[in-house]
């Protein structure tokens, strides 16, 4: 028999601005994605996509102990909140910070696009737009 085609785990994410200004030459937060419920995601089957009205400024993947890595540019790099990594699974009250790298600045007001897509279907899990200031 076929088997069933893969489905992308479903979750209830949401974004959000992160609470550093986006006014200096510091490595700020700019935003968050927090998992408020559904399936939990493994760490290593995740890849986020973040784009601003111009460019894609990064492809992040993480590995399973949830230590990110961008393979897109040198724009934006992820860290999981406290002992989210421990099991390898984005589970229900975890968040992931995303963080300028150094040398970059996103400019306070810009709208990003966020991709959350499951690297084992190659579905969306979600897509949404924050506003970072």
């Amino acid at each position: 028999g076929a088997k069933a085609p893969k489905s992308a785990p479903q979750a209830q994410l949401t974004l959000s601005d992160a609470d550093d200004a986006l006014d200096d030459n510091q490595n700020d937060s700019v935003f968050i994605l927090e998992h408020k419920g559904g399936d939990s995601i493994a760490f290593g089957q995740m890849k986020v996509l973040v784009k601003n009205s111009t460019m894609l400024l990064a492809t992040i993947t993480f590995d399973n102990n949830g230590i990110a890595t961008n393979t897109t540019g040198s724009y934006l790099n992820a860290t999981v909140s406290d002992n989210a990594g421990v099991n390898s699974m984005f589970d229900t009250g975890e968040w992931i910070t995303f963080v300028e790298i150094a040398g970059y600045n996103v400019t306070s007001g810009d709208t990003l696009t966020v991709q959350v897509i499951d690297t084992q279907s190659n579905q969306l899990i979600v897509e949404g737009d924050v506003v970072v200031s």
